[in-house]
């Protein structure tokens, strides 16, 4: 099995955008829930340099979404994010983003293999 890693990526009270994730090499291979969230679903927004950021789309053109509850873990296929270098969570849609009221740590769960 392969080592996983997990980093801290906050949307603090207020806003409903993350700060910048720099993954490195890593594949993102789930996403754990804060313990408290305002009801809203988990968007994504990547990048590939750091600067330029772009919301997360599936080849049909749907935004990519991660409908949760608090304190839950989610299983993510390493695919759906492989072109991100890095990455930023938003609480929302894009055309629908929902301010959290409280700041929301959430955990990143990386690896640096995936298991054959």
């Amino acid at each position: 099995m392969p080592q996983l890693n997990s980093h801290p990526l906050i949307i603090k009270s207020g806003e409903f955008v993350s700060d910048a994730l720099d993954l490195g090499t890593e594949f993102v291979v789930g996403l754990i829930m804060p313990n408290d969230w305002t009801p809203a679903s988990v968007s994504i927004l990547v990048s590939v340099d750091g600067t330029d950021f772009y919301d997360l789309h599936e080849y049909n053109g749907a935004e990519v979404l991660f409908n949760v509850e608090p304190r839950c873990a989610v299983n993510i296929d390493p695919n759906r994010l492989m072109l991100a270098r890095f990455l930023k969570l938003r609480s929302g849609l894009k055309h629908a983003p929902v301010a959290q009221d409280n700041d929301r740590p959430f955990k990143i769960i990386g690896t640096m293999q995936l298991a054959v």
